[in-house]
């Protein structure tokens, strides 16, 4: 019953940002000559927050203005897909203001209910929404098969995480980006607390 009062989602977490040379920094906690934006989105697989189901639900994040130094960003928009009950909306909603990233935004600029599709093919991962795109491509090794991975990155919550290159374009909130061969990552996450 003690777990019921808590939450444990697991899934899969994709990231790419404006970074055009190399790696983010952020990733290694170092500071970025200048600020960044990111899309990131959560694809819940199984898990709850304090009893509601989250299973199958995607929260997709942009964030804008990040840095220069780890830990600031200017403002962002939260979108929950669309398949959330009114209750699983909520939930996810709250838990993310106050336990994931929204809780350090200075600025929000709003949240929406959105149809969220994604696919994967070969080694390329697509998630697409209105407003938003993301195409991720594993960047693998010099065996020319295996992705490279980073291990002991900063966010203790991911694991096997896969870097990538990727395209992302947004458009909401007066924002209008596209970026090409950027850097990026896949990763599995668990988030876990009372």
């Amino acid at each position: 019953m003690a777990d019921k009062m808590g939450w444990k989602l697991k899934g899969t977490f994709y990231e790419c940002c404006r970074a055009l040379d190399g790696q983010c920094g952020l990733q290694f906690d170092r500071e970025m000559p200048h600020a960044c934006s990111c899309l990131t989105t959560y694809r819940i697989e199984e898990g709850h927050i304090q009893g509601v189901d989250m299973s199958g639900i995607s929260l997709l994040v942009h964030m804008d203005e990040i840095g220069p130094r780890p830990g600031t960003v200017e403002e962002g928009a939260v979108y929950i897909s669309d398949n959330a009950a009114e209750k699983q909306r909520k939930t996810l909603q709250d838990f993310f203001f106050e336990h994931m990233e929204g809780g350090m935004w200075k600025k929000t600029l709003g949240d929406k209910f959105v149809r969220v599709d994604g696919s994967e093919k070969d080694r390329t991962s697509t998630i697409s929404a209105p407003f938003w795109e993301q195409n991720l491509v594993l960047t693998v090794g010099g065996d020319g098969i295996n992705p490279i991975r980073m291990e002991n990155g900063r966010l203790p919550f991911l694991s096997n995480v896969r870097i990538c290159t990727g395209f992302w374009k947004y458009s909401d909130y007066g924002k209008n980006y596209a970026y090409r061969n950027t850097s990026g990552q896949i990763a599995d996450f668990t988030l876990q607390g009372e």
